[in-house]
């Protein structure tokens, strides 16, 4: 098949070309060859093919697609139906339509990956897609834990037996990390789980029904939406304002769907960085508690907090599967979340530990257990809070105050952009610039949701002088318009 992208000017579909041809000539004659090939309707056939120009790197997030009334001509099929495949690949999360300029790529679908960037561990990249502190590696109380460990290291009792749900003093350790963030809990109540990810995927397995929906913020993690898409659970989307879950929304949403569990991120929201007050927290639960809804709570970035908000947990200990992770503390690399849960919920909960990884590693359990135990922890949650109001203040000053959302505390900034920007067209402008920001579309749930944003996480370059570097480079871009203009859908 001919190249999709041969028309292009800078990873853009150019306006013309020498002779005189549409822009989009070899775009549609390498569509009309592959759909020529496919059974069935022709709407399916279109989107078929633009996903698998997707999928082989012929087509790229950011590139823009032909006029419906182009692509119907030179394809002699109705505008109907072409009008129809537009309407199939925007619900698949292939494209996105944008008054004024365009259809572009963008590959919101729910298994694709979060960061898409190549180029992600050269040494000219700054990659501010990925939301954790790379100041992480080095930090001396994690490192005086893991030469300790050579002198008193149990071998037999940490690598020869099936722990399961934990060992108990691991379990413990969670339970006083948990007490940290404002979960009073037992030990029993406790799960250890590889990671955050993990205990989402868990979650969402043990307490949902392929069937049943399963209730997301409008905006949610996308690794939430990818736990949901590979468990083939339908995910339904709950309107927010500026406070979060909008509570008369999440009643009428469960009523009209069924649904009967939501999952949802209160504090330091991913990515629209909202942290519920109170007062709608309680709405939340009283809706929880009046409709029968279970709630999976995420909870990341609390400890980045100097005052922790009451999470759904403490409120409604009975309808409430807690996530905390020290991921985001310590570091990725250490693979450690704890989960608490109702009682009974902890049979499915250790069902669906048994199926994804048996049982966390007790290793790197052990290494949490004495960062918890010793106190040490404390060091590392002092020096993240430090550093990460310096990197937000940083953020603060160099991007625009009407266009950026963020928590003094946070590791990320939402940045609503401007002067005709995409948030797909940005992100991969962006890229070509040398810095990798997340798009709105890797979290928006629904196709009501019209966010034209990115998310860029000030806590994932290397150190201040380069996220000065990379934000410096951001906001001269947003301070432009796009390269190229085309006409309207």
């Amino acid at each position: 098949m001919a190249e999709l992208a041969a028309n292009k000017v800078d990873g853009q579909f150019g306006q013309q070309t020498d002779d005189g041809k549409s822009p989009y000539s070899s775009f549609m004659e390498a569509l009309r060859d592959g759909i020529g090939s496919r059974r069935g309707a022709r709407y399916l056939a279109i989107a078929a093919e633009v996903e698998k120009a997707l999928d082989e790197g012929r087509l790229h997030v950011g590139d823009r697609l032909p006029p419906h009334r182009d692509l119907a001509d030179f394809l002699n099929l109705n505008l109907s139906t072409v009008s129809r495949a537009y309407a199939e690949m925007r619900a698949r999360g292939l494209i996105d339509g944008v008054v004024g300029r365009g259809t572009f790529i963008v590959d919101s679908r729910p298994d694709a990956p979060p960061s898409i960037w190549e180029r992600a561990l050269d040494g000219d990249f700054i990659d501010l897609s990925h939301n954790f502190p790379r100041q992480s590696k080095g930090h001396a109380s994690v490192v005086a834990i893991l030469h300790e460990m050579e002198a008193s290291f149990d071998v037999s009792r940490l690598m020869a037996h099936q722990v399961d749900l934990g060992l108990p003093e691991h379990r413990e350790a969670g339970a006083k990390w948990l007490g940290r963030m404002g979960v009073k809990t037992r030990p029993d109540e406790v799960i250890l789980t590889s990671g955050g990810q993990h205990g989402i995927l868990m979650a969402i397995a043990a307490l949902t029904h392929p069937t049943e929906p399963l209730m997301v913020e409008e905006l949610t993690f996308y690794g939430a939406k990818s736990a949901a898409n590979i468990l083939g659970r339908r995910i339904v989307s709950v309107r927010m304002d500026a406070d979060g879950i909008i509570s008369s929304d999440l009643e009428r949403v469960s009523v009209e769907t069924g649904a009967k569990v939501l999952y949802c991120m209160p504090t330091l929201h991913n990515p629209s960085t909202i942290t519920m007050p109170l007062a709608r927290r309680r709405e939340v639960v009283e809706v929880c508690r009046r409709n029968d809804i279970a709630i999976i709570e995420d909870d990341a970035y609390s400890f980045l907090l100097d005052e922790i908000y009451p999470p759904l947990c403490s409120l409604a200990p009975e309808r409430t599967t807690y996530i905390s992770t020290l991921s985001k503390c310590v570091g990725p690399g250490l693979r450690i979340g704890f989960v608490r849960a109702p009682r009974e919920c902890l049979l499915p909960l250790g069902l669906a530990l048994r199926a994804s990884t048996l049982m966390a590693t007790p290793i790197t359990a052990e290494i949490a257990r004495r960062l918890i135990d010793g106190g040490t922890i404390q060091e590392v949650i002092d020096d993240r809070r430090l550093e990460a109001k310096a990197r937000q203040a940083i953020a603060f000053n160099l991007l625009p105050d009407a266009l950026t959302s963020g928590h003094p505390n946070g590791f990320h900034i939402w940045l609503q952009l401007a002067n005709g920007w995409h948030a797909e067209e940005f992100s991969r402008e962006a890229k070509l610039r040398g810095v990798g920001v997340a798009p709105a579309s890797l979290f928006v749930v629904g196709d009501n949701v019209r966010a034209n944003a990115v998310r860029l996480c000030t806590s994932a370059a290397a150190d201040q002088d380069v996220l000065k570097v990379a934000l410096g480079i951001l906001s001269r871009q947003l301070s432009e318009h796009p390269p190229i203009s085309l006409p309207s859908i």
